[in-house]
């Protein structure tokens, strides 16, 4: 014997059941570290008593990283180093408000905003095209020193990018290895 069911009921048990699987994802995904590979940048975090060493810069991060704190780092590093310096960012962090290829000064204070409103928890850092040195691109999946170089070539030569797709032109990016990094870069 059938029980006959609302149109409506059944509608608000999808919903509820889609609603618990999102929470689940959610949860399992924010539990998951993936394994850190050793940061090409070596920094160590400051203490009270040490000083940066000559060549260095102390600089001060907070916000949506996982170890804020002050760092000495390289003078002529980058933001984008120091935020991997500082364990790479957390979910939900705004790292659009950030320019990340800017060049860090001794005693800078770089602040990574949160935003809970944020549908999709950003996973790294993007690289803008325009932007970036080598250094940066070669943080991209796929792309290693000699093609970081051709993109760096091929804007000096074309001038700026004007949309991500524009990658393709570059030699040896195909549509493979684009695939790979275009959730990762922006303009």
């Amino acid at each position: 014997m059938e029980f006959p069911e609302e149109e409506g009921s059944r509608k608000r048990y999808l919903l509820l059941f889609l609603l618990a699987a999102a929470c689940l994802a959610v949860l399992a995904w924010s539990l998951w570290e993936p394994e850190e590979p050793e940061p090409a940048l070596v920094v160590e975090e400051k203490t009270e008593k040490d000083g940066p060493a000559a060549g260095e810069i102390e600089v001060y991060i907070s916000g949506g990283v996982k170890k804020p704190g002050v760092y000495d780092v390289p003078a002529g590093s980058r933001v984008y180093e120091l935020v991997r310096a500082a364990g790479d960012i957390i979910p939900y962090a705004n790292v659009d408000a950030v320019n990340l290829s800017a060049k860090l000064s001794d005693g800078d204070m770089i602040h990574i905003p949160i935003d809970p409103n944020r549908t999709t928890p950003v996973t790294e850092p993007v690289v803008n095209i325009n932007t970036a040195g080598r250094a940066e691109l070669e943080t991209l999946p796929g792309i290693g020193e000699v093609t970081a170089q051709k993109i760096i070539d091929y804007r000096r030569e074309h001038g700026l990018f004007q949309e991500k797709k524009e990658l393709m032109n570059v030699p040896s990016i195909g549509e493979g290895r684009y695939a790979k990094i275009e959730d990762k870069v922006t303009l």
